[in-house]
């Protein structure tokens, strides 16, 4: 009986070792996703913000471009204005 003992403990312990590691390793998982999604929460509104101003600055750029266009038309008709007078 004792030898089944020692036996079962030889058995039973590194068992249970391996099980109190597995339930460590599974909450500190479960610990390291909560602060991901804490993180991506917090930084939501500054995405929100990044691609408001994204948009401003491509609007603020086709605006530029057309004034450009409008500036080199106007150019071109003052260059052909002052050839043919």
């Amino acid at each position: 009986m004792v030898r089944f003992r020692r036996r079962l403990l030889t058995v039973l312990v590194p068992l249970t070792v391996l099980a109190v590691l597995a339930a460590a390793s599974v909450l500190w998982l479960e610990q390291q996703s909560a602060r991901a999604r804490v993180a991506e929460a917090e930084l939501q509104p500054a995405l929100e913000r990044a691609v408001a101003a994204e948009a401003r600055a491509a609007r603020a750029e086709a605006s530029l471009t057309a004034i450009a266009i409008a500036i080199a038309d106007q150019h071109q008709a003052d260059v052909a204005a002052t050839a043919t007078a």
